[in-house]
């Protein structure tokens, strides 16, 4: 196999992982906003986060 050929193969194959992990990413900000939208959060003050040290 050519030097280019194996370049090129790397290339789509880094490009693919990268959609892959995008497509991920984008999935999982969908599910925490549909979450905050429908209130299943909780919300702590930096001060009640300190009391838990």
């Amino acid at each position: 196999m050519k030097r280019e050929n194996i370049l090129d193969k790397t290339s789509k194959e880094n490009s693919e992982k990268e959609t892959g992990k995008n497509t991920e990413y984008f999935s999982m900000l969908d599910k925490s906003i549909a979450e905050a939208e429908a209130g299943d959060f909780i919300t702590k003050t930096i001060d009640e986060l300190e009391t838990y040290e």
